[in-house]
């Protein structure tokens, strides 16, 4: 890429619930060059149907060759050598990997899962009343279900749930943890997994980590590692923040969470704007241009960085009639939420389900919840990969 001076890309977002500011400038100038938070420079791409484009081009890789940053990162490098994440990966490489792994989220196992996220629910909401007025919606709620689930799903020890649930947040960067610890995650997780993966070599069972090791699919030890790691991770951050970060957004627009209210029966379908309206995966997704070519008048140079940035397109006039106001009473779109392309979120369908069943749940147990603090007191995560809440105090 020739060096010229590019704008800064922010990610600030002066409303929590709205990507940042520069957005419709950034539609509106079609694909632009950027500075990106690292410094480095990229191809911005903001309009909802060339992301679309774009993300299932195969001249743009996902394989960032060694250009990509930490940022974009799903958990941390276990080493330098370590297998590369399934994030980064393209093609034939890429299949290897998703392909053993989409058999554990097919519509028959979301069934066997469906009543063990109900009661893992209606355990949280049991614990919410408990405690009383006050609670803390992202680790009673938010957290919590779909960290149990995802621990149900790989065959975890359900007494290492807790264990799993600090681990993964603090590789995450989130509760405001101190450099030190942040520092130490990506070890701890790792060295928890092997004790897993040493398990599991000697006591299999049904569960998709056992599947891993015992499959046939011929990964080594080291790539059920990395591969565990990402799906774990991955597998609970996107949706906690979202179950937080959405009951937030419907309880600061006070009519959105009485139209819910009145109708718990649509959470689906709320969830769905939700994810259009909030877009959690707030850096967007990171490509890598393969080869030179040419897009739409704009010509990609081989390893030019090309985010496909998944706020702005999901808040593009194009996909949906007032893009920037709340709606759960509209129709679902479809959204950018989960990625788009090859690596769309493999676990979408489990997520549909927890928010579904929380928010419904969260409706009809406690029609009159508020937030419990001034909403200008509420803290966000927003140095993080997955934008979120740090807590949420809640009241009824």
């Amino acid at each position: 890429m020739e060096s010229i001076t590019a704008p800064e890309l922010s990610l600030h977002r002066p409303n929590p619930v709205d990507p940042p500011p520069e957005c419709p400038a950034h539609r509106a100038g079609g694909i632009s060059r950027v500075l990106l938070p690292t410094g480095q420079e990229a191809w911005l791409v903001s309009r909802y149907e060339d992301i679309r484009t774009l993300a299932v081009d195969p001249r743009i890789s996902s394989h960032l060759n060694g250009l990509g940053t930490v940022s974009h990162e799903p958990v941390p490098r276990r080493h330098p050598g370590a297998p590369e994440h399934i994030t980064n990966l393209d093609g034939a490489a890429h299949r290897r990997f998703r392909l053993p792994i989409a058999r554990h989220f097919t519509a028959r196992r979301l069934t066997q899962l469906t009543e063990y996220v109900r009661e893992t629910a209606d355990a949280c909401f049991a614990e919410m009343e408990r405690q009383g007025p006050g609670v803390d919606l992202v680790r009673t709620l938010a957290m919590r279900v779909p960290s149990d689930t995802i621990c149900r799903l790989f065959g975890l020890p359900v007494a290492d749930q807790d264990t799993f649930h600090e681990l993964a947040t603090l590789a995450l960067g989130g509760f405001a943890r101190s450099e030190e610890e942040q520092r130490e995650a990506g070890p701890r997780m790792f060295g928890y997994l092997a004790g897993i993966v040493a398990d599991k070599h000697e006591h299999p069972d049904d569960g998709l980590f056992s599947d891993l090791v015992h499959g046939g699919h011929g990964f080594t030890d080291e790539e059920v590692l990395v591969l565990s790691g990402t799906l774990l991770v991955a597998g609970f951050d996107t949706t906690a923040n979202m179950l937080a970060l959405g009951t937030y957004a419907l309880l600061d627009q006070r009519d959105q969470w009485d139209a819910l209210a009145a109708a718990p029966d649509r959470a689906e379908a709320v969830g769905e704007e939700l994810m259009r309206y909030l877009t959690v995966m707030q850096r967007g997704i990171l490509r890598r241009a393969a080869t030179d070519f040419e897009y739409a008048g704009t010509r990609f140079a081989e390893d030019d960085l090309v985010l496909l940035f998944l706020p702005a397109g999901n808040r593009d006039p194009d996909l949906v009639a007032e893009p920037d106001v709340l709606d759960v009473t509209r129709d679902p779109v479809r959204h950018l939420g989960f990625g788009y392309g090859p690596h769309q979120c493999i676990g979408q369908q489990l997520a549909r389900l927890e928010m579904g069943v929380v928010w419904s749940g969260l409706a009809r147990r406690f029609p009159g919840l508020r937030l419990a603090v001034p909403a200008e007191e509420i803290r966000f995560r927003s140095d993080t990969v997955v934008f979120g809440v740090e807590e949420l105090p809640v009241t009824w």
